[in-house]
Parts: structure tokens; C-alpha cells; sequence
């Protein structure tokens, strides 16, 4: 199984990260995304809630912080198991639930 989701979640918006907020209390993740690259306005929430397991892993230890984050890929690659790849990180989370939308702006 390996569904890609990338242009499903992100209608309408950039694939520029401006928050990526992990919550370990309330098991959710929350991944902002910019209008555009110049102004990083939020404009989209995507919102993984009933997280199960979360394991993030650099991809580049030498990558420039300074350098904006984007999305390359959001993939089921199992029933359950969602891949988020950045230009900075691999995401791979196990979660009950199905991605949520939300618009900021």
C-alpha cells in the first residue's frame, strides 16, 4: 500500500513548512504550510491526531537550519502508517485516524 496523499493536502498552498509542532501529551502532529516562500503566511493546517508511534529522522545532519523546510511526500506505506518526507526529515507515524485539514488564513 503506498497511496501518496502530497497534492490531496496540499490544495491550494505551498509545500513550505512554517511550524511543525509534534504535541506528546495530546498525540497529534500539526504541520503548517506557507502561502508562498517569500511571505511564509500560514495558510493550511494539516493535523494528525491518535498518534500510536512517531519516529523523526534527519536526513542531512549537515543541512543549512537557516534554509525554509518544504514537503516532498505524505505516503501511506501501510494500513496505519503514514511517511512524511522533508527536504530536512523523515516522518514516520503510526496513527488511528485519517489526516485533517484546516485553513489559517
Amino acid at each position: 500500500m503506498n497511496k501518496d496523499l502530497t497534492n490531496e493536502l496540499l490544495a491550494g498552498c505551498s509545500p513550505y513548512i512554517s511550524r511543525l509542532f509534534y504535541d506528546v501529551i495530546n498525540k497529534e502532529l500539526h504541520i503548517e504550510c506557507a502561502d508562498n516562500p517569500d511571505s511564509m503566511n500560514p495558510k493550511k493546517r494539516i493535523k494528525l491526531t491518535g498518534i500510536r508511534k512517531y519516529k523523526e529522522e534527519n536526513i542531512d545532519e549537515t543541512s543549512d537550519n537557516n534554509l525554509i523546510d518544504s514537503i516532498i511526500g505524505i505516503n501511506w506505506i501501510e494500513k496505519s502508517k503514514l511517511c512524511i518526507q522533508t527536504e530536512k526529515k523523515e516522518l514516520i507515524i503510526e496513527l488511528e485516524n485519517e489526516p485533517t485539514l484546516e485553513k489559517i488564513a
